[in-house]
Order: structure tokens, then sequence, then C-alpha cells
């Protein structure tokens, strides 16, 4: 006869939180009437709200509840992972109507956050921890916020509301390492942010790029733009001198996205600005380490 282990009978209880949330609320209530604030229940909790499709009223609940008993900030994990993906998803997602609670709860969490997380990072996993970091999903979530209210308004509103302004400024004025990994998320997304604000783009957002002002944090931006951000026709102009200024640092600190770093390049040389040498828009190639290598493809980068 098979006895459930532990992870187990934490699953079921995700499953059942996520089939009736009357049932997640009632657990969740015994344990704040407890105050049982360290229990492994509350991530699973919070993750079988983030597998249903809840209503207004039950969100409304949900973003209520961080602010009410702090002491579930430590979770940010799961946390995090609720708001950027109920941000995101349109059927059960967090509804307009509830933005501001969710802003209230995705700040507060920031602030926890950074307060509270270890650096558990090394930097040379950076690349990889950006986007899935607590600190990479709310900067995820401040995206998505963006984009939704965007898209409310027709697709055409120009500049960043304030409240949204503020909690992307949070991340930028940040120095801690979890702050870096969310920067990092910003700046692969600098084509839509440059799209609803330019001015503010460029005085917020484009320094991240800059070797001179922190060479760690450069690197880290330019590693996850190259992996999944894009430049457009109309950031273009702004991120050209950017290119041109990590060119030299090609082969030492953007080794491993160099490839990535060519192609977008190619790209600029082709659709928009001819030949890089020969149109005068990029330097001489940069010195070479002592192994010359070529992207794969039989491509070259000038």
């Amino acid at each position: 006869h098979h006895r459930p282990d532990r992870d187990e009978l934490l699953c079921t209880v995700t499953d059942a939180v996520a089939q009736s949330f009357a049932w997640g609320q009632q657990l969740a209530a015994a344990l704040v009437a407890r105050q049982e604030w360290t229990t492994a229940l509350w991530p699973r909790i919070v993750q079988g709200w983030q597998r249903d499709l809840l209503s207004e009223e039950e969100w409304r609940k949900v973003l209520a509840l961080p602010g009410r008993h702090p002491e579930l900030l430590k979770f940010s994990a799961p946390l995090a992972e609720l708001l950027e993906t109920g941000s995101r998803r349109e059927a059960g997602g967090i509804p307009l109507s509830c933005l501001e609670p969710a802003e209230q709860a995705a700040r507060g969490l920031w602030s926890a956050l950074l307060r509270d997380l270890p650096p558990a990072v090394r930097p040379d996993d950076w690349q990889q921890k950006a986007a899935r970091h607590p600190a990479g999903k709310l900067a995820s979530f401040w995206l998505h916020d963006l984009a939704r209210l965007r898209q409310a308004a027709g697709g055409t509103g120009k500049g960043l509301p304030l409240a949204q302004r503020a909690g992307l400024e949070e991340i930028l004025s940040a120095s801690a390492l979890a702050a870096r990994l969310g920067q990092a998320v910003l700046a692969s997304r600098v084509h839509f942010l440059y799209s609803l604000d330019p001015a503010w783009t460029v005085a917020h957002l484009l320094p991240l790029f800059s070797w001179d002002a922190s060479p760690e944090r450069a690197r880290l931006c330019w590693q996850e733009f190259l992996a999944r951000g894009r430049w457009s026709e109309e950031s273009l102009p702004v991120l050209l001198p950017c290119y041109v200024a990590a060119f030299p640092r090609l082969h030492q600190d953007l080794s491993e996205v160099k490839e990535r770093f060519c192609r977008h390049l190619a790209d600029i040389a082709v659709y928009h600005l001819g030949h890089p040498l020969r149109d005068g828009w990029l330097p001489a190639a940069p010195p070479r380490g002592r192994r010359r290598t070529a992207p794969r493809g039989g491509g070259r980068c000038w």
C-alpha cells in the first residue's frame, strides 16, 4: 500500500486550492488564526490560486492578503509568480479594476525582496536567472500592466501612467543584486518602453547599457536584451550609440552572446544603415582574443 510522502501531500493541497477557491480561503484563514507563517502550506496555496481562474472578487481577497499579513512576503517566489501570471493571463487574470491592489502588493513584495532576500545568484548565473527570479517576475508584472493599459486605451496611449512609472523607477533606482535582475528584464523590453515614452526611456533605461556607470550591470542588461529583446525602427537612433559603445567589448564582456550581437548588427546593416565600416557608423573590429572564431553559419561580425 502506497503512502504519499510530504511532497505528494503538498501537491494535493495545490490541486485542492485550484479546484475550490472557498476551500483555499478556509485553509488560509485557519493558518492566519494559528499564526502559522512559516509552514510550507503557504506556497502551495499561492500556487493553487495561480492555477485557478479567479473572479474579480476572488482576486481582491487574494491581493489584500500580503498587505494584511506582511509575514507572507517572505514567500517571494510564488507571490511574484502569481502577480506575473495574473497580469498576462486574459481569462481569469487580474482584471483592470484590480490593478491598484495588485500594484500595492507588487510594491510591498519588492520592498521585502530587497530587504530580506540574500544574494543567492552568482554573476555567472545572471543571464539564466533574471527572467525567472522574483525580481524579474515583478519587472515583468509592471510591463504586462503597461501593455494591458495601452491595449485598453486602443493602442494609442503615450506616456507612462504615474503608478506604473513609480513602480518601474523603484526597480531602476535600487542597487541590490535582486534589483539588477529586475533591471535586466526591463532592459530587454527597451523597444516597448520607448514606444510608450521616449524621453523617459532615454533618461532612465538607456543608462543601464552604459559600461562607464556599471560594467557588471551593463553586461547583464546586454545579455538579457540580446537573449529576449529587440531593437525597433523607432528606437534604433537612440540604441545605435549603445551598440557602438559595446562593440569593443564584444570578445571579452559579451563573448557568450557575441553571435546574437552580430545578428543584430547584420539586421541593422541590411535593413537600415548600410555597411557599418564603409558607411562609418561602426568602428574597426575590436581586438580578438587568442582564438579567432566566426558566428555559426559562416557569418562574420565586423
